[in-house]
C-alpha cells in the first residue's frame, strides 16, 4: 500500500479549461414519411469552459531533505564570504566600530533580540530532536517557543530595515534567500481533481528544477502564476521561523496579517489626522487697513 503523502500546508487554485465533449442536443425536424414535424435527439460535440479544482501543497520534509537544505545553505555562504561578502554579524560589529547610525540604544536592542532569538531557536532544536517521543506538554512549549521565535525574527526585520539596506547584501542574507527558493523548487506540489500528485517543478536536483521554474515563469503557466506568490510566502515563513505543522503556520499568517491591517490602519488615521492639524492651525491675520486721511492743514 502506497504511503499518504504528509503535507506541511495546503491551499486551492482554480484552473479554466477548455474541453470538448458531446452532448445531447435536441432537433426539430420534418419526417419524410408522415409529414409532420417531431423532435430527434443528436449527439453533438460542443467545447465548453470547465473549472478545474487544484490542489497545491507544501510537502512535509524529511530530515534527509532538511540536511541536504542545510549543506546546500553552508556551500553558498562559504561561496558569498570567498566573493568578499561580510555576515550579518560581521558588518554589525564593522558597522558600530565605525560609528553608523546605531545609538547606545540601538546596540542594546539589537543585542537583546538576537540573544532572545538564539535562545528559542537552542530550545526549539532541543525539543525538536524528540521526534516522536516528544510528549504533550513539550509539544505546546515547542509550540509557543515557535511563535515567540516568528515574533522575534520579525522585530530584527524590522529593526534592520530601519537602519537602512546596510544588512540587505550580506553574505548569510543571499544564502537564506538561496535556501529559501531551493526549499520551493523542492517541496512544491500539485493535485488536479481526480489525478496523482506531482511535483511542480520537475527535475532531480536544484538547477533541473529551477530551469523547469524558468520555463513555467516565462511560459506564464497557470498553476505558477496563481501558486507561486502563496508558495514562497509559506516556505519562507517554515523556514525563518521553525513552524512544523499547518496549524503553526495558519496561526503566524494571521498574526502577521493583524499587524500589516493594524499597521495600514495607523497611516491611514494619521493621514487623515494631517488635515484637521491644518484646519486647526489659526492663520495670520493682519489688522485692518488704515485709509488714508488728506490734511486739512494749509
Amino acid at each position: 500500500m502506497k504511503e499518504k503523502m504528509k503535507k506541511l500546508y495546503s491551499f486551492k487554485i482554480s484552473l479554466k479549461e477548455e474541453v470538448i465533449k458531446e452532448v445531447e442536443k435536441k432537433i426539430r425536424r420534418k419526417n419524410k414519411e408522415t409529414g409532420k414535424m417531431e423532435s430527434i435527439s443528436k449527439t453533438v460535440e460542443k467545447t465548453v469552459t470547465e473549472t478545474i479544482p487544484v490542489e497545491v501543497f507544501i510537502k512535509h520534509p524529511s530530515r534527509d531533505l532538511l540536511e541536504d537544505g542545510d549543506m546546500f545553505y553552508s556551500v553558498w555562504l562559504n561561496k558569498y564570504i570567498k566573493m568578499g561578502l561580510l555576515t550579518r554579524s560581521m558588518l554589525t560589529k564593522q558597522y558600530l566600530d565605525a560609528g553608523g547610525q546605531f545609538t547606545e540604544e540601538n546596540k542594546e536592542e539589537y543585542a537583546t533580540l538576537m540573544l532572545e532569538a538564539f535562545n528559542k531557536q537552542s530550545a526549539i532544536e532541543s525539543l525538536t530532536a524528540l521526534g516522536k517521543s516528544i510528549n504533550e506538554e513539550q509539544q505546546i512549549r515547542l509550540n509557543k517557543y515557535v511563535q515567540e521565535l516568528a515574533v522575534i525574527r520579525r522585530s530584527l526585520t524590522d529593526f534592520e530595515l530601519l537602519q537602512g539596506s546596510i544588512f540587505e547584501h550580506t553574505a548569510d542574507n543571499k544564502a537564506r534567500n538561496k535556501a529559501v527558493l531551493w526549499y520551493v523548487l523542492a517541496l512544491a506540489w500539485v493535485q488536479a481533481d481526480g489525478e496523482e500528485p506531482a511535483p511542480l517543478f520537475a527535475g532531480i536536483d536544484f538547477d533541473s528544477r529551477y530551469n523547469d521554474y524558468v520555463l513555467k515563469e516565462e511560459g506564464e503557466d497557470p498553476i505558477f502564476q496563481q501558486a507561486i506568490s502563496q508558495i514562497t510566502s509559506i516556505v519562507t515563513l517554515w523556514y525563518m521561523s521553525g513552524a512544523n505543522d499547518s496549524e503553526a503556520l495558519k496561526q503566524l499568517l494571521q498574526e502577521i496579517e493583524q499587524q500589516e491591517e493594524g499597521s495600514a490602519a495607523a497611516a491611514e488615521e494619521e493621514e487623515e489626522e494631517k488635515p484637521r492639524k491644518v484646519a486647526a492651525t489659526p492663520k495670520k491675520t493682519r489688522g485692518p487697513k488704515k485709509k488714508a486721511v488728506a490734511s486739512n492743514e494749509t
